[in-house]
């Protein structure tokens, strides 16, 4: 068979990927069909109608495309399933019989190492010498015939056979030209795959006497690339490419793994600015040092993170399915946060600013405790500034719209017990460390819902040395949204203004304390807005107004007036309304 033929089978190799063929119909129709199989890391291999003992046979899982191992008869899941139709009609049982690689008339070889490399192959000059002949120099011969170096094998009965050419333009090379520089031990069970021989010798002169590490080169190219590669590298667990220019190969790279198996393919990349070229490692770093370097810089190809936009699809089902997914859990006393924000919904974090004196502590109990009580779903109330006794005193108060007394005070307690509102005592505030343990125990315990944190300032006061406050304050805020996502629960962050602003100013989202990329992590942020008048009587009385700045989900913003009550201690205006309504009566 001649080259064209050769190619040929690399084309239908290459187009194979292309198949309407699915995995699982492949490895539907090898366990229908074959007694004996077994499950690899690219391949299925099976064991031929022939063979007694081996399985020579391998299916890629992906392409469908047969090979044997043995006889590298290769052809694709369609061409092979009429093959083997007619081979079992067949009494033939004949064992298929190994093929031995194409002669070449290669005559007058040298052994490089006797060759004035100067004189008589001036192509080689940019080669470093010293590492072709240290390395792999009983199987590298000078090829007067083709001016050529040359990499071969021997079958013992004076023939050579080619297996890798340096100059591989200057004629057409033989069906099972693999393309590939190094020995492949049976005991190895990690590779190294580069784009240029000499990489490989000098990976493999870094590597030593360590035979379960090889270090190979072969053409990345897939229309180049032969089948019958992709079996031999079934035994490796782990294939590396250390390749140069990776930036300018990521589609090779992307197709090989993919017939590989992903899962087991990594890649370390070739920095320029190191300063040391791979060639040169062996003469500027010891192997130690190498091992080090190598192993700090190997990084997986698979995307673990990375998904298909179809993929896991019962996810969606199960949000539209939802209405808490939908639309959020429902406030029952801020009937315009549902309006605009469509409710208080899971995995996000809002935060809730505003002037000193404008209400942020009274409104985020209070909205801590509507969406406790309308919707049953325990919640969490973290406050530094205020002593935990006040706290639960004003919650209690805000529960039974009235201010707590000795007479009152069993009933508060009594109302209290039979909702899932939950607070957390601190003595003082916590480094974020322990802060996010604490939050996961609550969340593992009473399956915590809705985290109430007031404030950002309770977190940050503790800064870790040679860290700027601003920049700490962006690290709690990024682990808050991470943990929000984590655990599917809802975090309201209090956040301070800017303490330059007057006290009367109008606050935007570019005044919350901290940096922009605190409020671009946030998915709400609510403003509470204040403004004072001197009425008729000379008093100073304020208008407070919360205003919602950022809502990412449904993008509507908007504002409502919040009207304050001594009484019940709340700020909302339903409350507000029933209150007076109340006192009327």
């Amino acid at each position: 068979m001649g080259f064209d033929a050769g190619k040929k089978i690399q084309l239908m190799f290459f187009r194979a990927l292309k198949t309407q063929t699915k995995p699982e119909q492949i490895a539907k129709y090898i366990k229908e069909t074959f007694p004996a199989y077994a499950f690899g890391y690219s391949c299925i291999r099976v064991k031929c109608k022939s063979e007694i003992d081996t399985m020579n046979l391998f299916f890629n899982r992906d392409t469908g495309c047969v090979t044997c191992n043995k006889c590298k008869f290769t052809v694709d899941f369609d061409e092979f399933k009429n093959v083997l139709q007619l081979k079992l009609k067949s009494s033939d049982s004949t064992p298929c019989q190994p093929v031995k690689p194409e002669t070449r008339n290669l005559m007058n070889l040298k052994l490089l190492k006797d060759v004035n490399v100067d004189n008589e192959i001036p192509f080689l000059s940019h080669f470093d010498r010293r590492l072709l002949l240290k390395y792999f120099s009983h199987g590298l011969y000078y090829s007067e015939q083709y001016n050529d170096v040359i990499s071969v094998i021997e079958d013992g009965h004076g023939n050579v056979y080619q297996t890798y050419s340096f100059r591989k333009d200057i004629y057409s090379p033989p069906l099972n030209f693999s393309g590939v520089f190094g020995a492949i031990s049976n005991e190895s069970k990690k590779i190294i795959v580069t784009d240029s021989p000499l990489n490989a010798v000098a990976l493999k002169l870094l590597i030593g006497n360590d035979y379960s590490v090889i270090a190979i080169n072969f053409t990345l190219n897939p229309i180049v690339m032969v089948p019958s590669v992709i079996p031999k590298l079934e035994q490796f667990s782990r294939v590396v490419f250390y390749v140069s220019q990776l930036q300018k190969k990521y589609s090779q790279i992307h197709f090989l793994s993919n017939l590989l198996g992903i899962r087991r393919c990594f890649y370390v990349a070739q920095e320029s600015n190191e300063g040391i070229d791979v060639v040169d490692m062996p003469y500027k770093i010891n192997a130690t040092d190498f091992r080090s370097h190598f192993a700090n810089k190997i990084t997986s190809i698979a995307a673990k993170n990375t998904i298909h936009f179809s993929s896991n699809w019962n996810e969606v089902s199960d949000f539209l399915e939802n209405p808490y997914f939908m639309r959020g859990y429902q406030f029952q006393r801020y009937e315009k946060l549902n309006e605009i924000l469509g409710g208080l919904r899971l995995g996000e974090l809002s935060i809730i600013t505003g002037q000193t004196g404008s209400g942020k502590t009274t409104f985020v109990n209070e909205m801590a405790l509507d969406i406790c009580v309308s919707n049953n779903i325990p919640s969490l109330v973290f406050s530094a500034e205020i002593n935990d006794v006040i706290t639960r005193m004003n919650i209690a108060q805000q529960l039974i719209l009235r201010p707590i007394t000795k007479e009152n005070s069993s009933l508060a307690h009594k109302s209290l017990e039979k909702i899932p509102l939950f607070m957390y005592k601190s003595t003082s505030c916590l480094h974020l460390s322990d802060f996010i343990v604490m939050l996961e125990k609550s969340c593992f315990q009473y399956n915590i819902k809705h985290l109430v944190i007031d404030n950002l300032m309770a977190i940050s006061s503790h800064l870790p040395a040679n860290i700027e406050r601003m920049a700490y304050s962006e690290r709690i805020v990024d682990r808050l949204r991470q943990f929000a996502n984590d655990f599917n629960v809802h975090i309201s962050l209090v956040a301070h203004p800017r303490k330059s602003l007057e006290k009367q100013a109008v606050l935007s989202v570019e005044d919350v304390s901290g940096s922009s990329n605190i409020v671009n992590q946030a998915d709400n942020v609510i403003i509470l807005q204040q403004k004072s008048y001197v009425d008729h009587s000379e008093q100073r009385r304020y208008i407070k107004t919360l205003e919602i700045a950022k809502n990412r989900r449904f993008g509507r913003l908007g504002s409502f007036k919040l009207y304050y009550s001594s009484i019940s201690n709340t700020l909302s205006p339903q409350i507000f309304f029933k209150i007076k309504s109340a006192q009327k009566s």
